[in-house]
């Protein structure tokens, strides 16, 4: 049994090993593989070249369709993965997005839930920036900031600006999270 990967962003299906759709370069790294559907008119392109294989997250469903060539691939926005802690929870983050606690008056892009501790994280927390090819992070002034921001360790405070790397751990008030990048 052939087993594939199907793109959140596209539904194409990816090869169980691929790491990066090859449809519109989301990241996959953290969906499950499932058993490949049984239409024939359906092709799964093998992984592109040096990826790697991650843990597994639920997909979304979306449209089959699958491109004809990896060649054709368009150059893929910048996302960062925020790999929150114990929860099993990973959000994709856009340049401009802003990262808060879920609520019906936030308007977060990427909105936190069910997480010890989120509600300590401000609706609005930060703003991640993504310039030159290098990720920032961008505490937000609160009127009562009282939950702060570190990145690894050290603290970032509102207004200032810090750069964020692969790998850097990233605390929200007491919500612990992993920074995450595909290197081109």
């Amino acid at each position: 049994m052939r087993y594939v990967k199907t793109c959140p962003r596209c539904g194409y299906l990816n090869d169980e090993e691929a790491d990066v759709c090859a449809q519109d370069g989301e990241f996959l790294g953290m969906i499950p593989a499932v058993p490949a559907p049984d239409r024939p008119s359906e092709k799964v392109l093998p992984p592109l070249e040096n990826e790697t294989v991650s843990a597994s997250a639920q997909p979304e469903q979306g449209d089959r369709s699958v491109a004809a060539s990896p060649d054709s691939v368009p150059a893929a926005d910048p996302v960062l993965y925020l790999d929150c802690e114990g929860s099993g929870q990973c959000h994709a983050v856009r340049p401009g997005w802003t990262v808060g606690q879920s609520h019906a008056s936030s308007s977060a892009e990427a909105q936190l839930s069910g997480i010890p501790g989120v509600q300590y994280v401000h609706r609005r927390h930060c703003r991640f920036e993504y310039e030159d090819g290098l990720w920032y992070l961008c505490p937000l002034p609160q009127a009562d900031y009282t939950n702060p921001t570190t990145i690894n360790g050290r603290p970032v405070a509102p207004g200032e600006r810090a750069a964020v790397r692969h790998g850097d751990r990233i605390v929200m008030a007491v919500v612990r999270l992993t920074v995450r990048m595909l290197q081109p």
